[in-house]
């Protein structure tokens, strides 16, 4: 708990991202229950994770290269004020009963490039906040955060989406985004430390990297198989639906 004691910046940027991310679980919950709500279809429901997927792994090689080269700050705002905008975008959709699962799916694909362009850049922060000897726990407090999040978010968008319906869950997610916002709004500029090559050559040499390391090329992809099939996470309102009785959302 040392960074989080000794280093403001470092406390409001965890506080922004713990709060942020219950926020997103909920707006991740609240899409699946809402295209299952109409489709009654669990591939249509399934099909959220593969709109999320692809944008995250095709702009995510591009998004730790431009962190390299831009402001760290303005890019990480970018990114949190993109997913911010999505969400209300998300809020007024259900509040206008639209029932466009293409919309959905085309807001969660840019909802992922925010978030691949929001990650790395926030990840490269906590170096310039906190000491060498600290990154440690900084790291374990930010894995922290993550968890937290995934436990805490989908059970409180649940309680939202049965007791106020889905703009509720994705009301909550625009607002919470404010608290991140507000963390990296606060920080000094991040200006790279030394000018880098062209973003496709640090894509290239981060590729060609991980090439000829077979054992982390290998972690990369058992982790990429645990996330499309070893945790379909939107699927979950189908089973729910489909295994244990459950309503699975209202139209």
């Amino acid at each position: 708990m040392t960074p989080l004691r000794e280093h403001p910046h470092y406390r409001r940027l965890w506080f922004g991202q713990a709060v942020s991310s219950i926020g997103q679980q909920m707006t991740a919950l609240a899409v699946s229950v809402q295209v299952y709500a109409l489709t009654h279809s669990a591939l249509a429901t399934g099909l959220i994770g593969l709109c999320s997927l692809l944008p995250l792994v095709a702009f995510g090689l591009y998004g730790g290269a431009i962190a390299d080269r831009v402001d760290r700050r303005k890019l990480g705002l970018a990114g949190a004020s993109g997913a911010a905008v999505l969400s209300a975008v998300l809020a007024v959709q259900a509040l206008l009963g639209l029932h466009t699962v293409g919309l959905l799916y085309g807001i969660v694909a840019l909802q992922a490039v925010c978030f691949a362009i929001n990650a790395p850049a926030r990840a490269s922060m906590i170096p310039r906040l906190v000491p060498a000897e600290q990154l440690p726990a900084a790291n374990a407090l930010g894995s922290l955060s993550m968890n937290l999040g995934l436990t805490v978010g989908p059970m409180v968008g649940g309680l939202f989406i049965g007791l106020w319906s889905f703009q509720a869950a994705y009301l909550v997610d625009a607002v919470a985004f404010g608290a991140s916002l507000y963390a990296m709004w606060r920080l000094p500029a991040m200006h790279p430390e030394a000018s880098s090559s062209g973003k496709r050559v640090s894509v290239l040499e981060g590729l060609r990297f991980l090439r000829d390391r077979p054992n982390l090329r290998m972690t990369f992809m058992a982790d990429i198989a645990a996330m499309v099939f070893g945790m379909p996470r939107a699927l979950f309102p189908a089973l729910a639906a489909t295994l244990y009785g459950g309503e699975g959302g209202e139209e």
